[in-house]
């Protein structure tokens, strides 16, 4: 079983060592992330998969695993914030397997140290400070899967047999850049639009709006988490799911939400 997902940001600046008082300014980011970690708090699962748009790409969903899961925020100003975590070899084979029988493409990644990316590495900071510690890791990039088939993910990912390990996983995943002029991708007057139709998913619980999106609609938000999002909607199958927080301080939209299964779902594993 699932014990919970989380939709969450990946901005460096949230990070305090980074932001050196800079991350004030998305408060309502901090906020839902602090609420995220008090909810978890007492749920540390024994396995966490991380699905990220910003580590190695190749066909399809790439998992990629190591003995050990490590990185720094250095290329970010603060190379003495440091998180480390053992890999799960086990869960990262079972979850290509998985995935590969439903029929979406695989790509595996194996080494003995893998770099953590930002986008998993802003979570998982957070996390280790209400856990102390990070659970085993399998990371996951979806951006080799078509916006349909990342919703399929979700499903996927739902029916996973997880043989009574407890498991978490994290959507990790920034929405429009260009949200107000000088935003990192450039300013778009419609990329506020995409970001309405993310949280009015998340509300409604429902993907079919963010399924219906134009290649124009996507391109002008210069989003990088729709994968992400329509996973994460995908795996929460039409259930209620707590919208926490959502912003756009530096012209990147943030947005935090969780999601735990409804007890007595016959087809929970």
């Amino acid at each position: 079983m699932w014990s919970w997902a989380v939709f969450v940001p990946h901005p460096p600046i949230i990070i305090p060592e980074v932001g050196r008082g800079e991350e004030k300014a998305a408060a309502k980011t901090l906020e839902g992330m602090q609420r995220i970690c008090s909810e978890l708090e007492d749920e540390r699962p024994e396995s966490l998969v991380v699905l990220t748009p910003h580590h190695v790409m190749g066909k399809g969903l790439s998992i990629i695993c190591g003995e050990s899961i490590a990185g720094d925020m250095g290329m970010f100003r603060a190379k003495e914030c440091k998180l480390q975590a053992e890999g799960d070899f086990e869960l990262a084979t079972e979850l290509a397997g998985h995935v590969k029988k439903e029929g979406l493409p695989v790509t595996m990644s194996t080494g003995k140290r893998v770099e953590m990316d930002h986008a998993s590495f802003v979570p998982l900071y957070y996390l280790s400070k209400a856990w102390k510690s990070l659970p085993k890791l399998v990371l996951a990039n979806p951006l080799g899967l078509s916006y349909e088939q990342s919703y399929f993910l979700g499903r996927v990912l739902r029916r996973l047999e997880l043989k009574g390990k407890k498991a978490g996983i994290v959507f990790s995943g920034d929405l429009s850049h260009r949200l107000i002029p000088g935003a990192p991708a450039g300013y778009h007057p419609r990329a506020k639009e995409f970001d309405a139709l993310v949280v009015k998913a998340f509300e409604t619980s429902s993907a079919d709006e963010l399924l219906s999106l134009s290649e124009d609609q996507i391109e002008s938000a210069g989003e990088c988490g729709l994968r992400s999002a329509l996973a994460f909607l995908g795996i929460v199958e039409g259930e209620p799911l707590r919208l926490f927080s959502y912003e756009g301080p530096f012209g990147v939209g943030y947005c935090t939400a969780i999601w735990k299964p409804a007890k007595g779902r016959g087809d929970i594993n």
